[in-house]
Order: C-alpha cells, then sequence, then structure tokens
C-alpha cells in the first residue's frame, strides 16, 4: 500500500509540471498572436480591415464549431476591443446572421447563440444601445420560431408517467424511459430556440441593472470635463434618452420576453436553473413584473430533456501573460454577488485579471465535474 501510494504522489508530481508546461506554451503563443495582430493593425495601411476579415473567417472555420474551445476565440474579443467600429457590431450582426440561418447545422446556431450571450454580456466596451438591439433581435427570431412550430395547447406534459397507473413495474418503467427519450428528442429538436432564450437571460442577468439606469457615453464623458464646459442645455436630452432606454428595456423583458417563457415548448426545463434563477431575481428586484404567475420549471421533465448542450466561451480568461493585451480591468465585465459588475460602469478598475469571479453557471459545471 505504501508503495502504492508513492507510485501516486509521484504520478501527481509528474503530471503537474506537464499541464503546466502546457498552459504555458499556450499563454506564448497568444502572446505572439495578439502581438502580431497589434502590428497589422497598427503598422500597416487597411491592415486593421485585412486582419478582421481573415480572422472571423478562421473563427467561422475553425473556431466556432469547436466543442468548448478555450482562450483562441479571445483573438476576436481583442479585435472588437482594439476596433470597436470595424469589429464589434459586425461580430454581432455575423452571430445574429448566422443564428437565424436555417441553411446552418443546429448545433452552429447554437454555438452563435452561446458566442452571443458570452460577447453581449461580457464586452464592457459595447455601447448599450448595440445591446439592447441584439436582444431585441433575439426575442424576434424566438417569437417567429414559436409561431412556426405546432406544439399542445396544454404544452408538453408526462402523459406516459402520470397515465401508467396500472400494470406492471417493468411496464411503468418502459414507458417512462420512452417518454424520457421523447423529450431528449425534443430538446435536441428546439435546441437553436431554447440556446437563443438562455442567451436573453444570460445576457439580462448581466446587463438589466445597467441598462436600467442608461446614461449615454457623451454624459459619462462630460462628468470629466469642468462644470462649467458642461452644456446645460443638454440635460434634458440626456435625461430623455436615459427614460428612453430603461422603457424600452423593461417593455422588452415585460411584453417579450417573459411570454417566451410561459411558451409551451417550456424553456425554463431546458434552461440553466441559475440563470433562470438570477434573471428572475434581477426582474423583481427592478420591479419589472410580477413573476409568481409564472410556471415552475417540472423537475422530472426538467431531468428527463437532455439539457443544452451550452457553454458560454467568454468566460475568464486564465491566461496571465497574455492577459495584458487584453486589458481586462476595463474591458471585461465580471460577475459579482448577483449583479454585474464592470469596471467602466461600476469603477472596479482595480480587479485584476486573475481575480477570482463567481459566475452564474458554476453550479452545473460542478454538477458535471
Amino acid at each position: 500500500a505504501a508503495a502504492a501510494n508513492r507510485h501516486d504522489a509521484a504520478d501527481a508530481t509528474t503530471s503537474k509540471p506537464a499541464v503546466d508546461e502546457t498552459a504555458n506554451k499556450l499563454d506564448s503563443m497568444m502572446e505572439l498572436a495578439f502581438a502580431h495582430l497589434h502590428r497589422r493593425c497598427d503598422q500597416q495601411p487597411g491592415g486593421a480591415q485585412h486582419a478582421w476579415q481573415a480572422l472571423l473567417t478562421i473563427f467561422e472555420r475553425t473556431i466556432l464549431n469547436t466543442h468548448r474551445s478555450k482562450f483562441s476565440q479571445f483573438l476576436v474579443f481583442y479585435m472588437c476591443l482594439k476596433q470597436p467600429d470595424l469589429c464589434a457590431r459586425t461580430f454581432v450582426e455575423f452571430l445574429l446572421i448566422r443564428l437565424k440561418d436555417q441553411h446552418q447545422p443546429s448545433i452552429t446556431r447554437s454555438a452563435c447563440a452561446a458566442y452571443l450571450a458570452s460577447f453581449l454580456a461580457r464586452a464592457a466596451f459595447l455601447p448599450h444601445s448595440l445591446v439592447l438591439q441584439a436582444l431585441e433581435q433575439l426575442t424576434t427570431f424566438c417569437h417567429d420560431y414559436c409561431k412556426s412550430v405546432t406544439v399542445p395547447a396544454k404544452g408538453l406534459t408526462r402523459s406516459a408517467s402520470s397515465n401508467v397507473v396500472l400494470g406492471s413495474k417493468s411496464s411503468a418503467a418502459a414507458a417512462l424511459e420512452a417518454e424520457a427519450s421523447a423529450l431528449s428528442s425534443l430538446t435536441a429538436k428546439h435546441q437553436v430556440f431554447y440556446a437563443s432564450v438562455q442567451a436573453i437571460l444570460y445576457v439580462l442577468c448581466y446587463h438589466l441593472e445597467s441598462l436600467l439606469q442608461h446614461q449615454p457615453q457623451q454624459q459619462q464623458q462630460q462628468q470629466h470635463e469642468p462644470h462649467d464646459q458642461q452644456p446645460h442645455k443638454h440635460n434634458h436630452h440626456h435625461h430623455h434618452q436615459r427614460r428612453s432606454m430603461a422603457d424600452a428595456v423593461r417593455q422588452l423583458v415585460k411584453e417579450q420576453v417573459l411570454p417566451l417563457l410561459e411558451h409551451p415548448l417550456q424553456p425554463l426545463n431546458v434552461c440553466l436553473p441559475s440563470v433562470v434563477a438570477e434573471f428572475k431575481h434581477q426582474v423583481q428586484a427592478a420591479s419589472i413584473a410580477d413573476l409568481s404567475q409564472i410556471t415552475p420549471p417540472d423537475e422530472v421533465m426538467r431531468r428527463a430533456q437532455r439539457p443544452l448542450e451550452m457553454f458560454f466561451p467568454f468566460d475568464p480568461y486564465l491566461l496571465k501573460r497574455s492577459s495584458g493585451a487584453l486589458g481586462l480591468s476595463t474591458s471585461y465585465i465580471r460577475w459579482r454577488h448577483g449583479h454585474p459588475r464592470s469596471s467602466v460602469h461600476h469603477g472596479d478598475c482595480g480587479a485584476g485579471a486573475d481575480s477570482e469571479d463567481e459566475e452564474i453557471e458554476s453550479e452545473e459545471e460542478a454538477e458535471e465535474g
């Protein structure tokens, strides 16, 4: 036994450096890639445009459909950060177009939903207007999808399990197994819809509070000017912009998002419970709507249906050296204690790139592990 323990300890000792070495190599490769993009953008006429077109092509062909890709997608994040006018809006539009394209495989469209959700949630440099426009397009897509499918008016029910009262245990088990298989197939059939609904909820978890407290970028800049230089005549206009944004967000949530959650396809049975719970918490905290009437997820059906094959590709960047190129203390929105906290919008300029980040999906990752 002692020899076995020594052998296990030796294995652990030898395996750790291998992991560290791999991470170190990846960190170095990302440093080189960031430096290359920097040179292309800053030192060559038209270099940014050419680099972005090449990178977007590589993203679509290689990264987008790579299962749980790690870190390489932050090359896209970097370009959007350095060239927001050229790249950020284009990237969001690219993902929305591919998501809606029925000629694309479902797995690709679902991946677009995941990338869209994570990018909108995490990129602190995106204007609120772009975030809201993307949410509006997502909700419109989901409602159009609902109109295009036929679902029983009473929704999805546990008919097999509830109807099997008499008969052998084996027949009841067979009925339950058949229903579980049918529910799993249903999730796969409508995975693009479910992934899109989850994307909407996820983005709102990070941005609902800041969208309701929207402050136009021009007004943010004026706060740093001498008081006597600020154009007081525009204060009313800024207040109107802020109020209009908040009203649009409230209307979107109340009239578009919440009805999706009550649709007979029952997305609450498939979306990550932690995302749903946080969304509900923020909606109620903002007094947007009373959610007591929303039907809670059916736990039996939730376990029976195949969970979304979903991940959030712009989760915290953990490579320390190359993270410096991303300026994460000002470009990246971190999750803190149930509320979105961005260094841009909330003044957290001291947060390090490798500081602990409590993610709302951590429950599911723990269960998977």
